[in-house]
């Protein structure tokens, strides 16, 4: 791929692992690319309509929505040459994320709703798709400039700015994007981990009892698995 050409760059994956954190720094990273500071699948209106205006000629997009991970095959029926940014974090800590905006909620996502993106994912890595990547939100946040060399070297995409100087972004954002992110502020791995906490035994052991299926994320992405 001429890492001149023009591709929509989709950022998809599980609730909770990442995928706004990552969207917000490729909007960064891409100054001239069309970005939206909210969630967007690809396959919206508003994002085709945008691809097809003349008026954007040779400028990437990128979009946001877990959810288009169940609509591989139709995004690149209608781009022709998408790249996926597949998100995935440990389940034990996205299962135990809280989300500013949907307090009275709770935890942000269960792990039914958590399985049926993460296992579109897996099926695409298993069938060896060529136009996607996956990137654990433990490295990311670990080392964001190592991903995005990564991404860079899959994607053939040169980028102008890094991703870790994100947070000076004067992006629009919407207010709940930014409570999904706790904030603009520079990228940290306090989060990794949290799981671990005693006042999330219980959360975790009902979970892992009704969805055992996460198992199979642990052990492929991080050679473990839970026993509540």
């Amino acid at each position: 791929m001429d890492s001149s050409e023009r591709r929509i760059f989709v950022i998809t994956g599980p609730w909770r692992c990442g995928t706004t954190l990552m969207q917000t720094m490729m909007r960064w990273a891409l100054p001239t690319a069309i970005g939206w500071g909210q969630e967007l699948d690809a396959l919206h209106t508003f994002a085709r309509s945008t691809w097809k205006d003349k008026k954007n000629k040779g400028r990437h997009l990128i979009t946001k929505r877990p959810n288009d991970a169940r609509r591989f095959d139709k995004i690149r029926e209608f781009y022709g040459n998408p790249f996926f940014i597949m998100m995935i974090r440990d389940p034990r800590d996205a299962l135990t994320s809280v989300h500013d905006s949907y307090k009275k909620r709770g935890f942000a996502v269960n792990g039914g709703e958590w399985m049926n993106v993460a296992r579109p994912c897996m099926e695409q890595l298993d069938a060896g798709a060529p136009d996607v990547i996956m990137v654990r939100y433990e490295d990311f946040v670990n080392d964001p400039c190592a991903e995005q060399k990564r991404i860079q070297g899959a994607a053939n995409i040169e980028f102008d700015l890094p991703f870790d100087t994100f947070y000076k972004a004067n992006l629009p954002i919407t207010t709940n994007l930014l409570n999904a992110m706790h904030g603009l502020r520079p990228v940290s791995s306090d989060a990794v981990g949290r799981w671990k906490r005693p006042e999330f035994a219980d959360r975790l052991m009902k979970q892992w009892a009704v969805y055992p299926e996460l198992n199979v994320v642990l052990e492929r992405f991080y050679g473990v698995r839970y026993e509540p």
